[in-house]
């Protein structure tokens, strides 16, 4: 129980250096639309597994048009399970969302279950 108290305070530090307020924008995708457009995706292995930690996140992301997520926010979720999350999201890589045929930049929530972890995320 201390090791996990430890590590959800150095979870809630690190989350702070990657998280921000991300504002909405003109393109808002839904969560469902938000993980089909998922392109690479690094894994996501939190310190749970030691603490035996359940439960599911939600991430609130920006995505530039290059398909490069530029800001991620917490929603909801355990300090350990969202920090190992945004650390490993930070990476991943989303298809672009074109209007006209040009890139633009979109944001959505994505909702990630803590079963899905191991895995790194549910492949499409």
């Amino acid at each position: 129980m201390r090791h996990a108290l430890i590590m959800g305070c150095a979870a809630v530090l690190l989350l702070s250096h990657y998280a921000q307020a991300c504002e909405k924008r003109s393109v808002n995708l839904r969560a469902e639309e938000m993980s089909k457009r998922i392109v690479t995706r690094t894994p996501i292995v939190p310190q749970a597994n030691v603490a035996r930690i359940a439960g599911s996140i939600e991430l609130f992301l920006e995505i530039d048009a290059d398909g490069k997520p530029s800001c991620i926010s917490v929603v909801r979720g355990h300090p350990i399970l969202t920090s190992a999350a945004v650390s490993s999201v930070k990476d991943w890589r989303f298809r672009p969302y074109r209007v006209k045929g040009k890139p633009v930049t979109y944001s959505g929530s994505l909702v990630i279950h803590a079963k899905d972890f191991a895995d790194g995320y549910p492949q499409q």
